[in-house]
């Protein structure tokens, strides 16, 4: 009869491996461990907050200057030099400008988040050694840290949008920003958890992300309008570009902050992206939170090797 040794994390020594049920469960038992140990949680953003303006001569107007900037030179450069204009005829040239700076910010978000999650793990190895702490509670860091730097531009990018182009959030389109906000916390905290733990199996895992996170950016419609009419080479791929997870969760976002102002270059209504956002949510969030359950056991071991 084969004999069990419980580990700290909850992981057992022995020919049992956890089954389905047991991944299931970490779907509950991850937000109540993460609000049992908020404090500390908040501590670690407040920690990388602070760390990314130490020393700067700005400090934390950064969040309100740099989305500022970034905003002048892409209404020059794509709506000036590209040309970029929306199909309505009366809608303002400044438009093409804002609809892409939407999903600048959703993508900047998502990207940061990816890269700095993937070596959470070992940038944190002397933490993750301990043999009661909740090492993978550490991704929320950046997931939360990130989210926070996309509300600071968000918070930045509306009034602007309306001043030059004339558009700002509907109230339709706002009474769903909450389920669009579980959603990208879901996604991106899915992600960098699989990203963390797979950079422990696979060490130039950061690495590739990084190369990934290039190629997915230019695959997803973010500087330019998968639109046939615009670009009629994009017509064989549009299967394929509809079914990007990133395309969704941006012009969702898009619509968010524009309202009716993204529905010259939309292909879908927020709901649409919504619904087809959801599933890719969910089963990051399923991959992440089953990836740092099979890890947990051996984790502190693979880290220190």
């Amino acid at each position: 009869m084969p004999h069990h040794v419980p580990r700290a994390h909850g992981g057992w020594i022995g020919p049992d491996r956890p089954g389905p049920a047991d991944y299931i469960a970490e779907l509950w038992r991850y937000p109540e461990r993460a609000l049992a140990h908020r404090d500390l949680v908040l501590t670690w953003v407040r920690r990388e907050w602070r760390a990314r303006f130490l020393g700067t001569a700005l400090g934390p107007l950064w969040p309100f200057v740099q989305p500022l900037a970034l905003f002048l030179v892409y209404a020059f450069v794509f709506s000036e030099l590209f040309g970029l204009r929306p199909a309505a005829p009366d809608a303002s040239p400044a438009l093409g400008a804002v609809w892409i700076f939407a999903g600048v910010l959703a993508w900047t978000s998502f990207a940061d988040c990816a890269s700095r999650a993937s070596t959470t793990f070992f940038e944190s190895r002397n933490l993750v050694q301990r043999s009661s702490f909740p090492a993978d509670l550490l991704v929320l860091q950046p997931v939360l840290t990130s989210f926070m730097t996309f509300t600071v531009g968000a918070a930045v990018f509306v009034p602007v949008a309306w001043l030059v182009a004339g558009v700002n959030p509907s109230a339709s389109h706002l009474a769903l920003a909450g389920l669009l906000i579980v959603l990208h916390l879901a996604w991106t905290l899915g992600l960098g958890l699989a990203l963390a733990c797979a950079q422990v199996v696979l060490r130039d895992t950061a690495s590739l992300v990084g190369v990934a996170l290039t190629v997915w950016m230019f695959t997803t419609p973010i500087f330019w309008v998968a639109d046939p009419a615009a670009l009629p080479a994009i017509e064989p791929w549009l299967g394929w570009i509809e079914a990007n997870p990133m395309h969704s969760l941006v012009e969702a976002w898009r619509w968010v902050l524009l309202g009716e102002g993204a529905a010259p270059f939309a292909r879908a209504s927020l709901s649409e992206d919504l619904l087809r956002f959801t599933p890719w949510a969910l089963g990051a969030l399923c991959l992440g939170l089953s990836s740092a359950r099979a890890l947990r056991g051996g984790l502190a071991d693979e880290v220190a090797a």
